[in-house]
């Protein structure tokens, strides 16, 4: 998965630059789309192909001509270990009429995002959400909100989330939960806060994509593309010679199979075809990436 930041040449398209992309959005469940701090709007794809089929259909169906900065790889943040978090009403830390307790624990990779809210129904302010169910839900929906950015400002998935304490204030309630009414607002905002005391206190490690790529070159090519891959860190898991032709299955970060997928022509002297399906995320080498 990457992600480019579209810009569009005439400034005040910017609006018609959003509305089109959500619209598109809609249309493909491998489009995301999300506003940039930078100002702009970013555009989560799977390679350079589709960016150039997103910017061909602004134009001729939106007439919208954008062009794209540089396109980044989209990582993703997985909880390091067990973190808990806890802001309880009516304590100088807490700003809101809410009290939230939850632990984000690691999930199994590739497990995504699953939220628990096994409260009582005396811990959760009815007299906003009417029933336990709606509740939950609403809850539920604030977590995965939370999750959309972790401590790098990566995506945090392959977590568990549970909630392990709610509370809310009533004007004529004992001095502890004593206060001004809570509403919706104030567990939908107090949220973020709390997964990210529960984020810290874990830890997050950041993983990037990986691509299983399957490569058809002529066996003249064998040689040559065998080194580009070593030199691109790929794991060959497979060769299979078919007449004059080599079938070569590999892995690789999503970054090094853009390299590849530009490389391939010259190493194959035009003949090869490339296939890459989206293959997980391993942890990043190095020093990891952040976004803003």
């Amino acid at each position: 998965m990457l992600e480019a930041l579209a810009v569009p040449h005439r400034p005040g398209d910017g609006g018609r630059l959003r509305s089109a992309l959500m619209l598109l959005a809609e249309q493909d469940p491998l489009i995301n789309v999300r506003a940039d701090e930078r100002g702009g709007t970013a555009v989560s794809l799977y390679g350079e192909v589709q960016k150039e089929v997103i910017q061909a259909t602004l134009a001729a169906d939106f007439g919208v001509d954008v062009h794209f900065l540089q396109t980044t790889t989209l990582c993703v943040e997985r909880p390091k270990a067990t973190g808990e978090g806890l802001e309880r009403l009516n304590t100088p830390s807490n700003p809101y009429q809410a009290t939230i307790g939850l632990r984000v624990e690691p999930g199994r990779p590739g497990s995504g995002v699953t939220v628990h809210v096994p409260v009582d129904y005396r811990l959760a302010p009815l007299y906003v959400y009417r029933t336990l169910e709606l509740f939950q839900e609403a809850m539920g929906d604030y977590i995965r909100d939370a999750l959309a950015a972790g401590p790098h400002g990566w995506p945090v998935t392959d977590c568990v989330v549970t909630m392990t304490d709610s509370g809310y204030s009533v004007a004529d309630g004992p001095p502890s939960l004593r206060g001004p009414t809570s509403t919706a607002q104030d567990f939908r905002k107090l949220t973020p806060i709390v997964v990210a005391h529960a984020l810290a206190a874990g830890g997050t490690v950041v993983c990037e994509p990986l691509a299983r790529v399957t490569l058809d070159v002529p066996a003249r090519a064998l040689s040559g593309m065998l080194s580009l891959l070593s030199k691109l860190g790929a794991i060959v898991e497979d060769q299979v010679a078919r007449a004059d032709e080599m079938v070569i299955v590999a892995v690789l970060t999503a970054a090094d199979a853009q390299e590849l997928h530009r490389m391939l022509p010259e190493v194959t002297g035009g003949e090869g075809v490339l296939e890459s399906a989206f293959a997980g995320h391993r942890p990043v080498r190095g020093k990891p990436s952040r976004r803003a």
